[in-house]
């Protein structure tokens, strides 16, 4: 196991490229020119395209959206490049992985990008603006993004089990996870205008898809629900309401705005992908695998932020802000690591063995 979760960036970023190599892929990188101070990465998306490039149904694997979670989605990538590839490498399917989305917060242990932004907050649709924020926000502000560093005592848990009385969960949720374009060093920040990340999926999407008619898309994420637990998150299309179930099994699927406390994200990959291969049939979800209760994750960003922005690189705020976030989106536990690394590849099979049949 310990050969698929890596310890930094480089050396997941090495692994994924030698077993692309191994399984016969074509790896194509794509730079993003930007330093990584705390690791001083060359930073790249890399595209794996395994199997037949002319094939009429594909399967497209996304990892790293949010930086630090590449470290898990790296490792199921790499896993079933060495364990699977080969059995999936069949004429009729063409498997496309795409490594690291965000390798500026993946190298330096961040959600968001080298411009504080959460990139899955920038794919947004052709007829939105990057502007607004949802209500609620301002009111949560100063709590959400206090200047200075961590202090040396942080009492911000029980600051935040009093938001939540206050004003209840589900406003508090909705308010800081919908994504926001109005403060630039706050949480969930969408940014100004288009990321690289966006910019590279806008310019090569297509080629990487070729001819295919039918696709199915799986972006990896983590730290939303229940320890080593997942639960696919399909938007509500025609399509994803036809074959999510089937694909995934309905115990497993939830489609966005639809439950309670499962909120519909402003600039989502997966709805960004949806819009822009409206013309191909297209199941676009994410797989959200479960870490630690919701007030942990995210205090644990609030902290990371704060340190980042405020605290010397060298200092123990900023290195126990780091690991604390490491620890929130890929816990280190052996039973989550081993129980996650299975649910993907099992994902990822069910997808395989499902694309040829969907249809609108």
């Amino acid at each position: 196991m310990n050969a698929f979760f890596s310890t930094h960036y480089e050396q997941a970023r090495e692994r994924f490229r030698a077993a692309v190599e191994q399984a016969n892929g074509q790896l194509t990188s794509y730079a993003v020119e930007v330093d990584a101070p705390d690791s001083g990465a060359a930073l790249t998306m890399d595209v794996a395209i395994v199997g037949d490039a002319h094939s009429r149904n594909a399967v497209v694997v996304s990892s790293g959206v949010h930086g630090v979670e590449g470290f898990f989605g790296s490792a199921i990538q790499t896993a079933w490049l060495q364990r699977h590839a080969d059995t999936s490498a069949r004429e009729d399917l063409c498997t496309i992985l795409v490594h690291a989305v965000n390798p500026y917060g993946f190298a330096e242990r961040r959600r968001w990008n080298e411009d504080n932004v959460d990139v899955n907050r920038n794919f947004l649709l052709p007829d939105e603006s990057f502007q607004g924020e949802p209500d609620g926000y301002p009111l949560l502000d100063g709590f959400l993004n206090p200047p200075g560093p961590p202090p040396r005592l942080d009492l911000s848990l029980l600051q935040l089990l009093g938001l939540c009385l206050r004003h209840g969960y589900a406003p508090l949720a909705h308010a800081v996870t919908v994504g926001q374009y109005e403060h630039p060093q706050g949480l969930f920040f969408g940014g100004t205008s288009p990321t690289a990340s966006q910019r590279i999926f806008q310019q090569h999407g297509d080629a990487w898809l070729g001819e295919a008619e039918r696709i199915i898309h799986v972006d990896l994420h983590s730290g939303l629900g229940r320890f080593a637990q997942y639960q696919m998150l399909a938007p509500p299309t025609p399509v994803a309401e036809k074959w999510s179930d089937e694909v995934f099994g309905a115990d497993n699927v939830q489609v966005v705005g639809r439950k309670k406390n499962v909120y519909r994200a402003r600039g989502a990959l997966t709805e960004w992908m949806t819009e822009r291969l409206s013309q191909r049939t297209l199941l676009s979800v994410v797989a959200e695998f479960g870490t630690y209760r919701s007030l942990r994750v995210l205090n644990a960003l609030r902290r990371e932020n704060r340190a980042f922005h405020y605290s010397a690189r060298d200092s123990a705020a900023y290195a126990s802000a780091k690991a604390e976030l490491l620890e929130c989106f890929c816990p280190a536990s052996t039973r989550w690591r081993r129980t996650v690394l299975d649910s993907g590849l099992h994902i990822l099979q069910q997808a395989a063995a499902a694309v040829a049949r969907i249809s609108r």
